[in-house]
Parts: C-alpha cells; structure tokens; sequence
C-alpha cells in the first residue's frame, strides 16, 4: 500500500511565502491609494468627479481581491493544520493496534 503524506516543510515554507506576498501587495496598494488621492487636485468638476469615482471603484475592487487572497491563505494554513492533526491522530491510532 502507498503512504499518502506531505513534505510539511514545503508546505510551510510556501504558505509563509504567500503571507509575506501578500502583505507586500497590500502595503503596495495601500501606497497606490494614497498616491492617488493627491492626484484628484490636477482636474475641477466632471473630470475630477470621474477621477475620484474610478480610483474609488479600483480601490474596492482592490479591497475585495485583497480579502479574497487573505482568505485563500487562511484556507491554506487551516487545511494544513487539519491534515498534520489528522496525520498525528492516524499515526496514535495505528500506534495502539501495534503495540496491542
């Protein structure tokens, strides 16, 4: 019978990589608005109202991409958690049919 298993360090290594990623994109972002907010003083009437109006919809559609990334990552760790937890509780319980 094959064993099913996971190498826990890859894994560890590339769900702390996507924590670190997306703490970097989201600090990018948070750069990218407050860039932006400033830029709205070279336009008057429709056209700064249109401006201010686009860069708020981006940045909301930014927000709902950045929450749905941090939301994949904690789905990772957590089915990470659950497979090591179900793995050691396997393992205890083959461990007590083989020292019976």
């Amino acid at each position: 019978m094959n064993e099913i298993g996971i190498d826990y360090i890859k894994v560890r290594v590339k769900i702390k990589r996507l924590s670190d990623l997306y703490a970097e994109l989201a600090k990018e972002i948070n750069r990218i608005a407050e860039l932006s907010a400033d830029l709205d003083i070279f336009w008057d009437g429709d056209a700064n109202a249109a401006f201010v109006l686009a860069i708020e919809e981006d940045m909301v559609r930014t927000a709902v991409l950045l929450t749905g990334i941090r939301d994949v990552i904690r789905c990772a760790r957590k089915a990470f958690d659950d497979y090591q937890a179900s793995e050691k509780q396997v393992r205890m319980i083959l461990d007590s049919y083989i020292d019976q």
